[in-house]
């Protein structure tokens, strides 16, 4: 009687199992006699076993890659002129990054809008605002952008500078028009109305025909400005500079700012309106940690809450 004979059978490989990239294919691999017939794994022991799967590749995927944006944050202003940010990034449907080339930059949404133009009935009151570095440090919010009916076709120049208004005005091609608020149309304040300061955003100084530089009728001669007195002979304490209370200052150029609570007792984010206010003012999170993170407060109340209006005549 002649010894059993077995080896491996194969049957051919699948189509691959995607239709785009990278996939894989399969095959049956079983243990068969001479005659064909099939025999139990144990019988090919010491055979090598042929592979049951190989990988395959296809064209390569088509990526939809386009414009994604988050929603709005806070306006800068609730009265009277701001503007509001969102960002903008390049990204595929699961959120990986591109180059904005890969988009197009003459595509890309607008990251800043003007908002709240309604006329300020009082005076303004600043808003508190979200974190952007928590927004920065993840990748959810955002959606891809469905962009609005075209504009009708504008000047060259006016899509490349388009007219900014609100804080921003100093970026536009010509600059603020005299109000501080509203972007000139050209040169030496080319399209900037000529109406007297009762029509700037602040009013006019007790001469009736300066325009006042802030609320309270800052920089007028008649309340001159923190810059026009004499600094002290000694610097504050770092226990005094963390009791101040927050002082955004009469300007309105917002930009992020940090304070120390003393209510809290801890360093919080707000807007400072680039001029003047106090010492309890830090460009970032770790400076006003650094300069007030081991002060014990026990003296003074909390800082004034966030939304407090400036009360006219206060400096």
């Amino acid at each position: 009687m002649q010894p059993c004979v077995a080896e491996y059978s194969v049957s051919s490989f699948s189509v691959c199992s995607v239709t785009c990239g990278e996939g894989k294919q399969t095959r049956a691999v079983t243990c068969v006699g001479s005659r064909g017939e099939r025999l139990p794994n144990r019988a090919c022991v010491g055979l090598a076993k042929p592979p049951s799967v190989q990988a395959c590749r296809r064209p390569a995927c088509y990526t939809h890659v386009t414009w994604h944006v988050t929603d709005y944050g806070l306006c800068t202003r609730s009265c009277g002129g701001g503007v509001r940010e969102r960002r903008v990034s390049c990204l595929d449907m699961d959120l990986n990054s591109y180059p904005e080339a890969r988009c197009g930059t003459a595509t890309k949404p607008l990251a800043v809008e003007t908002c709240n133009a309604k006329p300020c009935p009082r005076a303004q009151m600043v808003p508190s605002v979200q974190d952007p570095r928590t927004r920065e440090s993840t990748m959810t919010g955002f959606v891809p952008h469905v962009p609005e009916d075209p504009p009708a076709p504008r000047r060259q120049t006016d899509i490349a500078f388009p007219p900014v208004i609100g804080p921003y005005c100093a970026q536009s091609l010509h600059g603020c028009c005299p109000d501080g608020h509203t972007s000139a149309t050209g040169p030496r304040n080319e399209g900037c109305t000529q109406d007297d300061c009762v029509r700037t955003r602040y009013g006019c100084c007790l001469d009736g025909v300066t325009a006042a530089g802030g609320f309270g009728r800052a920089g007028c001669s008649e309340y001159p400005t923190a810059v026009q007195h004499k600094a002290p002979s000694t610097l504050p304490s770092s226990g005094n500079v963390c009791s101040m209370p927050r002082d955004e200052g009469p300007c309105d150029k917002w930009k992020v700012r940090f304070y120390f609570d003393s209510g809290a007792g801890k360093c919080t984010q707000f807007w400072y309106g680039s001029c003047h206010g106090n010492a309890n003012n830090f460009v970032s999170m770790e400076a006003c940690q650094r300069e007030c993170g081991n002060v014990m407060m026990t003296e003074s109340g909390p800082a004034p809450h966030k939304g407090t209006p400036r009360r006219k005549g206060t400096k």
